[in-house]
């Protein structure tokens, strides 16, 4: 992931990725001409660091969360229903007391077209 960081932003900054090889130990992005300010540059090499940290906190939480008692466990079902309605009936059926979602942070009009899973659970009341 950390390696990831550096074509993404790069990409968004307008430099144009022609390919990225990820390695077990590192990576190289393959870009087609070089970042055309100092700017660009430093922020295409930034972001990996930052995404190597977010990882590393996760796990940190994660680590915490079950050292405190949290016994969260991955489960992978198929279920012929949304995604919204399969969340709240898995939880029912695993006696969960809570159930925590993430969120786009889609607002607005942009709600009303994509939908939003989180909104949909949310009335569950958990």
């Amino acid at each position: 992931m950390h390696e990831l960081g550096h074509p993404v932003v790069a990409r968004r900054r307008g430099v144009k990725i022609e390919a990225t090889d990820l390695w077990l130990l590192g990576g190289v992005a393959q870009m087609s001409g070089q970042p055309n300010t100092a700017e660009t540059s430093c922020a295409s090499r930034s972001p990996a660091p930052a995404v190597t940290a977010v990882v590393a906190g996760v796990f940190g939480a994660l680590e915490l969360a079950g050292r405190a008692g949290l016994n969260a466990q991955q489960r992978t079902r198929a279920r012929h229903t949304t995604i919204a309605d399969a969340i709240p009936a898995e939880a029912d059926e695993v006696g969960a007391n809570a159930i925590i979602l993430g969120t786009r942070g889609l607002t607005g009009i942009k709600s009303l077209l994509w939908g939003s899973v989180s909104h949909a659970v949310l009335p569950t009341g958990r």
